[in-house]
């Protein structure tokens, strides 16, 4: 390891010295959308992730290699225990980085490394759910009920199975957003098998739980 890495390794994980997420929400001018993101969006996060997450973090999430973007999401379930509060600070450029992961669109990528990245996206359903429990539920679900409009059917079958997650962990913290299961139920006239499935897991989970709504 080279002494550069090991300065690098010395600082905090996070800097949110200079952090302001109610400000970083008044001046958004686009809504993040889960679909393929405009060049500007991407750039925007480029910089935030470079200004509040240390050089090694940053790095590994922004690479274009899916091994090394799996290791920047290791990185962070291993410290959210000690980083939690300051995460929270973060949380809204973290989870536009997850609509970043989610929407990729390259699709000689995709067929070269089709594993890795179901690896990926088992990282990044991990970690939402630690940041689930760390964070809000009640304020998580509306960023995962975005989702569910995506035209990535890969995306919106994650956001089903966190949702019906949601439900089954914090059901009493979500009972007051019950409506949103709508959006869930229109899912189970979609084509696509895969999709239809989490839609009807995820509906039994909220029956199971609540009843009839």
């Amino acid at each position: 390891m080279y002494v550069q890495d090991i300065n690098i390794q010395s600082q905090a994980l996070l800097n949110v010295r200079d952090s302001n997420k109610d400000e970083r929400e008044r001046i958004v001018v686009r809504r993040f959308k889960f679909e393929e993101l405009r060049l500007e969006q991407i750039q925007d996060l480029e910089n935030d992730l470079m200004k509040f997450f240390r050089e090694d973090l940053h790095r590994r999430l922004l690479s274009t290699d899916f091994k090394k973007q799996v290791d920047g999401i290791e990185m962070l379930q291993r410290a959210l225990p000690t980083i939690a509060k300051d995460l929270i600070e973060v949380i809204d450029v973290l989870l536009k980085w997850f609509v970043l992961c989610f929407c990729e669109s390259n699709t000689s990528c995709l067929l070269k490394t089709g594993h890795n990245i179901e690896k990926l996206r088992e990282k990044i359903r991990e970690l939402m759910k630690q940041i689930i429990h760390s964070y809000s539920a009640a304020k998580t679900l509306p960023y995962i009920l975005e989702g569910l409009r995506s035209r990535n059917n890969r995306a919106r079958i994650e956001c089903a199975d966190l949702v019906g997650f949601l439900l089954d962990n914090d059901g009493s913290e979500i009972s007051g957003q019950l409506k949103s299961l709508q959006i869930v139920a229109s899912l189970t006239a979609e084509r696509d098998g895969e999709l239809r499935k989490a839609a009807l897991n995820c509906l039994a989970t909220g029956y199971k739980i609540f009843g009839e709504v």
